[in-house]
């Protein structure tokens, strides 16, 4: 889509430029401005077709954050995630790539379908068993099996590590044995396998306010058509994202 994109912008300034030669030495430069203002309303509209043609079936909401972003060289990789029926989602997984005149431009690269929170969207409290909406950075990668490449931290989940729910270390991932701390809330990372195969940690609730909520991760899928609050994506789905992502990611929870 790209190549015949280009071709389109070349193709109408070509013909732009001979309108412009031919009628220019007939009747003089006073038809510059009204080349000039022609060639720029066709280059605008060039760009809203691109625009929506990257964007598919997509709502305003997600063309803003992308827009938002696009030329924002600190955030590389979209993931959208799309709350469908109560806790079915729709995952589509966007790269910033360069486009006609080397602008940027997202291109999807891997979509699929996931689970979100047993009682859907909106997440208020902890124990809700809802999802939060909202734009999230990543705060970590994290997994049971070994970094599959990715380039964010990776937490290599053994036996000492937890996602505390203890008022001193809520909602933080931390080492049992490097903070001498006993976790006696929160989940024990090591036990909750194939969810925690893989996983990524969004600061929701980043400044740890307890009751807020906690441990709302991006995890491969289990036995259940729900989650407790996550996002819940096939494995293979997962892994492809970490190995394609960089600390850059912005994870987008919407409502379809």
């Amino acid at each position: 889509m790209i190549r015949r994109k280009k071709i389109r912008i070349s193709a109408t300034l070509s013909a732009l430029a001979m309108t412009f030669t031919l009628t220019g030495a007939a009747y003089g430069a006073g038809i510059e401005t009204e080349i000039e203002t022609e060639i720029e309303t066709e280059i605008q509209e060039i760009s809203v077709q691109e625009e929506n043609d990257l964007l598919p079936g997509q709502d305003f909401d997600v063309r803003e954050v992308q827009n938002q972003y696009r030329y924002d060289d600190t955030v590389n990789q979209l993931l959208f995630v799309s709350c469908e029926d109560r806790s079915r989602a729709h995952i589509q997984f966007y790269v910033k790539e360069k486009g006609v005149e080397d602008l940027p431009v997202w291109s999807i690269d891997r979509e699929c379908d996931g689970f979100i929170g047993k009682e859907g969207p909106g997440k208020t409290r902890e124990g809700d068993s809802k999802t939060p909406l909202g734009v999230f950075s990543v705060t970590t990668a994290f997994g049971i099996k070994e970094n599959p490449g990715t380039e964010m931290d990776y937490v290599n989940v053994t036996d000492d590590i937890y996602c505390c729910g203890c008022e001193e270390y809520y909602n933080q991932i931390i080492s049992a044995e490097e903070t001498g701390h006993v976790c006696e809330d929160g989940e024990h990372m090591i036990y909750y396998s194939p969810e925690y195969n893989y996983g990524l940690f969004i600061d929701y609730n980043k400044e740890n306010e307890v009751g807020l909520g906690s441990a709302i991760f991006i995890h491969c899928i289990g036995m259940k058509p729900y989650t407790g609050g996550c996002v819940a994506i096939p494995e293979e789905d997962l892994k492809y994202i970490l190995m394609h992502s960089d600390p850059t990611l912005k994870v987008m929870i919407q409502k379809f």
